[in-house]
């Protein structure tokens, strides 16, 4: 064995913790959401270029895509996909292992597969497993003509649109590298296909046990991102506003410090501590409007900033103001010392306007 063989072959296979077996595909399923989430904050301050009212051209509105929103996108394709591929190739190996693998070539190991004998990973390391396409297929197959008995999984029929076009952008996006979706399309393809398909698949009670190795810990505000969206987008009504403030709420509760109960408490009460120092730290500053408490952590430390607007701002040089000079004040930013929650006044209105019970936190009051 050369060295670096030796170094490549030293790992280890996932533990299976008391029957949870944390897999690639869960951890894939998290990276995705993440980068699903993390698209808002990639995006802020351009989101006014894919309003309905916007009268950019299309070049114009793509030219607002970032480097950032291009990773957060391919993330979220490459990674849901690989989630989808396991699931399926579990569910096939569960009827025979033939199913996933190419064997034809390996007649000891196809042998030892048809009779079911026992057979080491050693074995398995060098023999390939079927593309998603092919297996995508087969899986299909095998519940029309009812070779599936699990019922339980024939929901997937329902989906198979969706995913047969989740492999083509993966692979679109995988091997030639020239492709990304708009910022509108993927907040509409995942909230209405993909979102969907995943809360079905841990509807299932074997798959419902899993969800904690993957799922965001309960908001303060007690929304769930996910089944927010996906209500949002169900009468094929968008409001991109909305939509951005729901996948901010998720990316901070996977950002939040915060466990809540347990060992960990101690740990906690120290995190909240200094959250809320750093936010009455803020506060002192003159454009800090209020500390409030925050929808996704819990912790006093959301600060509200203001900033002063007057009716001579727009001015033009050399233009006289023929009106009474008048001062306003307004709140436009919050974000918390704590989880990082962090939303602008310039893409999403106050979440009463969406129906979300969370504080509002827009306004603006004349002072002079």
């Amino acid at each position: 064995m050369t060295e670096l063989t030796h170094i490549t072959r030293d790992g280890f296979r996932i533990p299976d913790r008391g029957g949870r077996l944390l897999d690639s595909g869960l951890l894939s399923l998290k990276i995705a959401l993440k980068s699903y989430f993390a698209t808002y904050q990639s995006m802020k301050y351009s989101l006014h270029a894919f309003e309905s009212n916007s009268n950019l051209e299309q070049d114009e509105a793509d030219f607002q895509h970032n480097y950032r929103y291009f990773e957060a996108c391919t993330e979220t394709i490459i990674h849901f996909q690989h989630f989808t591929e396991l699931f399926v190739k579990e569910a096939l190996r569960k009827v025979h292992p033939l199913l996933v693998i190419e064997a034809s070539s390996k007649p000891l190991i196809l042998y030892k597969l048809l009779k079911r004998r026992p057979i080491s990973s050693s074995e398995l390391e060098n023999v390939k497993t079927i593309e998603f396409s092919e297996a995508f297929e087969r899986f299909i197959s095998l519940l029309d003509t009812g070779n599936i008995k699990d019922r339980k999984l024939q929901f997937v029929k329902s989906y198979k649109e969706p995913l047969d076009e989740l492999n083509v952008l993966r692979n679109r996006m995988w091997h030639r590298g020239t492709f990304i979706l708009r910022y509108p399309t993927l907040d509409e393809y995942i909230g209405k296909y993909i979102l969907p398909f995943v809360k079905d698949i841990f509807a299932i009670p074997k798959y419902s046990r899993l969800i904690d190795l993957w799922r965001y810990n309960d908001l303060h505000c007690a929304i769930d991102p996910i089944t927010e969206i996906i209500n949002a987008l169900q009468n094929n009504t968008y409001n991109i506003g909305k939509i951005a403030l729901l996948k901010e709420l998720g990316r901070a509760a996977y950002a939040n410090p915060i466990h809540g109960s347990g060992f960990s408490k101690y740990f906690d009460d120290r995190i909240k501590a200094r959250a809320k120092r750093i936010a009455e730290e803020e506060e002192k500053g003159a454009d800090v409007e209020k500390i409030s408490i925050c929808p996704v952590c819990g912790v006093e430390s959301l600060v509200v900033y203001s900033e002063t607007y007057t009716n001579a701002d727009d001015l033009r040089e050399g233009e006289v103001l023929e009106e009474p000079y008048k001062v306003w004040r307004y709140t436009w930013q919050v974000k918390c010392m704590c989880c990082t929650f962090e939303i602008y006044d310039n893409d999403i209105d106050n979440p009463g306007t969406y129906g979300l019970p969370i504080e509002d936190y827009w306004q603006s009051t004349q002072i002079q």
